[in-house]
């Protein structure tokens, strides 16, 4: 399975505190349903159940512009993004992760190739 998705937010930037709770920004809400938007317009949540098993995932990220950025800040919002959005049952499923930064693209993006380990 490939997944064209929009480029992720920061992790410094996904998770907030305030009085006492911890929750997820506005900004990685957004993220979530933009990301579950475009798997909905793939057509994929009504061709099958989540993926179930082990799987492996590779992740090409395409950052919108030269600014510096950790690849780690970006990955774990990508995949919980996933999650939330029906492609697997758990990001614990995941035995292989393998994720490279690649050159600027305009608006950046993110691609995803989903592989079920036999």
């Amino acid at each position: 399975m490939i997944l064209i998705l929009p480029f992720p937010p920061s992790a410094n930037r996904y998770w907030r505190h305030a009085r006492g709770m911890t929750y997820i920004s506005p900004e990685a809400v957004a993220y979530r349903t933009e990301v579950s938007g475009r798997i909905e317009a793939m057509g994929l949540n009504q061709l099958r159940e989540p993926l179930e098993g082990p799987l492996e995932i590779e992740i090409d990220l395409y950052p919108p512009d030269r600014r510096k950025w950790d690849l780690d800040n970006r990955i774990k919002q990508l995949l919980d993004a996933l999650e939330k959005s029906g492609v697997y049952c758990d990001d614990e499923q995941i035995v292989k992760i393998t994720a490279r930064k690649m050159p600027v693209h305009k608006g950046g993006l993110c691609e995803v190739r989903i592989k079920q380990e036999n």
